[in-house]
Order: structure tokens, then sequence, then C-alpha cells
């Protein structure tokens, strides 16, 4: 019984820890200097203000950063983590090919 009370009582503050670092990852990436839509134009080499707009809807850069933070906590909360630039392969499925359990 005092082990059921004691992971009752630890729980919550995990999740707020893991909360409290999901908003911190959150708020230093987007501290970064530059904005994401243009890097990311800069890297295909099309940077007409078209395409830079299209890569901020797609990524949901126009929400406001409350809705941003949102999205991004719940994103992690679901273990997606978004798609790769280079491939548009969801990275949760790229990891798992790259980082595979090798059984010796």
């Amino acid at each position: 019984m005092r082990f059921a009370y004691t992971i009752l009582a630890w729980l919550p503050r995990a999740l707020m820890v893991l909360v409290a670092i999901g908003l911190l990852n959150f708020t230093l990436i987007r501290m970064a200097p530059g904005d994401p839509a243009s890097v990311i134009a800069g890297e295909t080499g099309a940077s007409d203000a078209r395409y830079i707009e299209d890569i901020r809807s797609s990524y949901g850069l126009d929400q406001p950063m409350w809705r941003q933070a949102a999205t991004y906590l719940g994103n992690l909360a679901t273990f997606d983590l978004g798609k790769a630039i280079e491939c548009s392969a969801t990275l949760s499925i790229s990891y798992l090919s790259v980082y595979r359990p090798r059984f010796y």
C-alpha cells in the first residue's frame, strides 16, 4: 500500500518536470536567431515569399506562440516527432530504422 501511495505522489511531479523540460526545449528552439521558415527555404534553394509562407503554414509557424507550444507538447506526448526536412519521412520511423535494436 505504501508503494502505491509513493507512486501516486511521484507521478504528478514527474509529469510536471516533463512538461517543464518540453517548454524549455520549445523556448530554446524559438530563441534561436532567424526565421525557421527562411532557414528551411534556404536549404531547399527556393526563397521567394510565397514559398516561405507555404512553409510557415505547413509547419504551423503562422499560429500564435501559445498554440505552437501546445501543439509541440501534444506531439511530444504522443511521440509524434514530425517529418524530416530532407526525406519527408516521419522522424519516429527514421529513428527506428537508424537506431533499431541489435541483438548480438
